[in-house]
């Protein structure tokens, strides 16, 4: 079984990233994660990393180096997938 690995970008700026910065870290406590990292965007590593995936808005979570999922996650549909990732 492998673990997953979860990016959450956001910036600082943006209204609805703490909200998705909750839900994200809410899960993480719940189920096993390898490692979950939030990223700030409009740090110079962060940035890099957003040109990476093609992200251009925030929020937005990558999960194992996937498509970007933009928006306010469901707290259902994160774990459903962090589940169907470590099957």
């Amino acid at each position: 079984m492998s673990l997953p690995k979860l990016e959450l970008f956001y910036s600082p700026l943006c209204p609805t990233c703490p909200k998705a910065k909750e839900i994200a870290r809410e899960v993480v406590e719940e189920e096993e994660v390898e490692e979950y990292e939030e990223i700030n965007i409009l740090s110079p590593d962060g940035g890099e990393k957003a040109a990476k995936y093609g992200i251009k808005s925030v929020p937005a979570l990558v999960v194992n180096e996937g498509e970007p999922i933009f928006g306010i996650p469901l707290k259902e549909g994160l774990v459903r997938l962090i589940k169907e990732v470590k099957v």
